[in-house]
Order: C-alpha cells, then sequence, then structure tokens
C-alpha cells in the first residue's frame, strides 16, 4: 500500500466542500487514536446488524443496466491531474487579486487558446448562508473576460493587456460576490421554469424556448475551487455536456493542483491539450505582473 486513498460520491445529496471536511475529520480522529486507545490502537468490537435487501428481478435488471453504463462512461473519461508548480495563491496576492478570480480568467485565456472563442461557465458559488441554499452558477466568460483574453492573444503592449485584466477582475468579483449574496440570476430562473412547467404544462414560457437561454445553459467548462489542506490532495468531477470539461483546482500558496476532465469521445476535446494551454495561460499572467 502506498498510502493513497480516494472516494467516489454523487454531487446530488452534496457539495464538494461538505465531503472534503467530513474525510478532514476523519483523518483528525485517525490522528488521535493512539492518544485515546494507547499504542496497540485496541479498540472494542462494535455491534451492527447486517441489513438484508430484498430486491426485485426488475430492480436486479435495472442495477445492471446501470452498472453497463457507468463501466462505459469510466472507459471514456479522459481524466487530467497536474500540479502548476511556478506559483499559488501567495503570488496571486501580491497582485492585488481575488486569487479565485485569477483562476477563473485562466480558464477563459485556456479556453480561447484552443478555440479561439469563449463559451458559457459555471463555477459553484455556495448560497448555504442562506436557508435552504445550496449553490448558484457564478459566469466568468462575461464581455470583460472576451476583451482581454483577445488582447492577451494579440499585439498589443503589456500595459494595455494588464489594464483589461484587471478590468476583468473587476467583473469577476462583482459576479461572484453577487451570487454568494443571493443576486445571481440561475437558480431564480430556474425556479421561474420549474413553477411555469407545473401551472403551464403544455405552454412553455418563450424565454426557455429562445435558443440563447440552452446556449447559456451549456456550459463547456464548468468549474469549481475545492480547497483542500491536505498534501497532494484533490477533488474532481466530470464534464457536464459531451463537448465541455470538467476543471476542478485546489489552490495552495505556492502551487495549484488541477483535476481536468473531459470525454474521449468527443473529437474537439483534450485534458491534456487544455492542460497545456492553462499552464501557458498562467504563465502569461504572472509575466504581466513581472
Amino acid at each position: 500500500m502506498d498510502g493513497g486513498n480516494g472516494m467516489c460520491y454523487e454531487h446530488t445529496a452534496s457539495e464538494g466542500v461538505a465531503v472534503v471536511t467530513a474525510v478532514l475529520n476523519m483523518f483528525k480522529f485517525i490522528d488521535t487514536i493512539d492518544d485515546t486507545f494507547g499504542s496497540e490502537n485496541k479498540m472494542e468490537d462494535a455491534s451492527y446488524t447486517k441489513l438484508e435487501f430484498k430486491v426485485s428481478s426488475e430492480l436486479m435488471n435495472k442495477i445492471q443496466e446501470a452498472a453497463v453504463k457507468l463501466d462505459a462512461l469510466d472507459v471514456d473519461t479522459d481524466d487530467e491531474v497536474f500540479t502548476f508548480n511556478d506559483f499559488g495563491k501567495s503570488f496571486i496576492k501580491t497582485c492585488n487579486c481575488s486569487p479565485d478570480a485569477f483562476l477563473q480568467m485562466s480558464l477563459q485565456l485556456a479556453y480561447y487558446k484552443i478555440y479561439t472563442e469563449l463559451c458559457s461557465t459555471y463555477e459553484s458559488a455556495s448560497t448555504r448562508r442562506f436557508h435552504g441554499g445550496r449553490v448558484d452558477s457564478i459566469r466568468a466568460s462575461h464581455p470583460e473576460a472576451l476583451l482581454w483574453t483577445k488582447a492577451m492573444e494579440g499585439n498589443g503592449t503589456k500595459e494595455a493587456k494588464k489594464e483589461l485584466f484587471k478590468d476583468a477582475i473587476v467583473k469577476q468579483t462583482k459576479v461572484m460576490k453577487e451570487n454568494i449574496f443571493g443576486e445571481g440570476v440561475d437558480i431564480p430562473l430556474l425556479g421561474i421554469r420549474r413553477a411555469a412547467e407545473e401551472l403551464w404544462p403544455n405552454e412553455p414560457l418563450a424565454i426557455f424556448k429562445d435558443p440563447t437561454y440552452d446556449l447559456a445553459n451549456n456550459f463547456k467548462l464548468s468549474t469549481s475551487q475545492v480547497p483542500i489542506n491536505l498534501n497532494q490532495s484533490y477533488m474532481g468531477y466530470g464534464a457536464v455536456v459531451p463537448n465541455g470539461y470538467g476543471v476542478s483546482y485546489n489552490l495552495q500558496n505556492d502551487e495549484i493542483i488541477f483535476a481536468i476532465c473531459s470525454f474521449f469521445s468527443c473529437e474537439t476535446t483534450n485534458s491534456r491539450r487544455f492542460a497545456t494551454a492553462l499552464s501557458a495561460s498562467l504563465r502569461e499572467m504572472r509575466e504581466l505582473f513581472n
């Protein structure tokens, strides 16, 4: 055994931060076992009752079908985990930038390098400060981000690129604050959509039939910062559309761990290509402040 371990969970039940907190508490408990139970770690056997599940043949068939689909999904998953060692949160703070906004702009630049356009981008925003709140969507592909990414790939001056970057960071920080304080647009629109489907099941509202709405919710970039204070640890997840990427990042003081996921079956995505573009983007962004 090399000491490596991991877990898999379904996102419907909980956000990543809650799961990470539970795991960290488990590790803290393990560290106290010697002190609590002595050096031999003798613990009394816990009493338990085995649960016997009664599964019908129909349900068993469904389980087997799901297993086949899950195996196929596993084989199709293009997962790339890499550690960016050039800098981390400590350097970003010297740039007077929100570290998370800085990382979100790096993802926009990486995507633009590959596809010469931006796409609808989802970043998880916790709304747990509100009763019953879970998440809303911080959208990073705004006009300010587009102007900056175009400039970074152009021949403008360093000073001009830096000014556009500041504008993009200000906009990203504004959108982030709006979402965590309950002023986002995605969850309210989802509530209206679900209510309308119940009230007028045969008459969908025009806004939800508009191609722009579908495009806005086709998240080719699904992203999240999941801070984990354990050495070489990270959380990852899959892309939410067939031709997209799922990008999770663990931002540490002097490094950043990325988990990038796409699908082998998509000819237009490649997780290693995205990782290469992302590394180049981060280094170019550092040069703006050197």
